[in-house]
């Protein structure tokens, strides 16, 4: 996450959203969640999962990508689909229980396997403004 960052020189503090990779599996979740609150802990930025909703697949990071770009361009982060208790690791983190509005539009998303497989990519979502703007 802090490579994809400086690659887009930003900071964390500049970060709006996270589409975290979060899939339940409580190894990679617990690991991801603890780099996060490292990063994010305390802070404004929204953390987001769509795993829950879309499942666990080689496309889940590009779907993400997409995400975070359409619900970034109407405005919303959608809450975290099948989320019941989020693990203790998660407790620094603004967790989106409930779809809320975006708070802007840096977004970081992530994507982890357990096969080895990991990136982290920024994005900046434009904002649909129906064509009056």
């Amino acid at each position: 996450m802090q490579l994809a960052l400086d690659d887009a020189g930003l900071t964390a503090r500049d970060v709006d959203v996270v589409y975290a990779s979060a899939n339940a599996a409580r190894g990679l979740d617990c690991v991801e969640a603890r780099a996060l609150a490292a990063l994010f802990g305390g802070s404004r930025t929204v953390i987001t999962s769509i795993k829950g909703a879309i499942g666990e697949s080689g496309m889940s990071g590009s779907a993400a990508c997409a995400a975070a770009l359409a619900c970034g361009a109407a405005g919303r982060v959608p809450p975290i689909a099948g989320l019941a208790e989020p693990d203790p690791a998660a407790s620094p983190l603004r967790l989106a229980k409930t779809a809320i509005d975006a708070p802007g539009p840096i977004v970081l998303v992530n994507s982890v396997a357990s096969g080895g497989a990991l990136f982290s990519v920024v994005l900046r979502a434009t904002r649909d403004d129906g064509g009056r703007g």
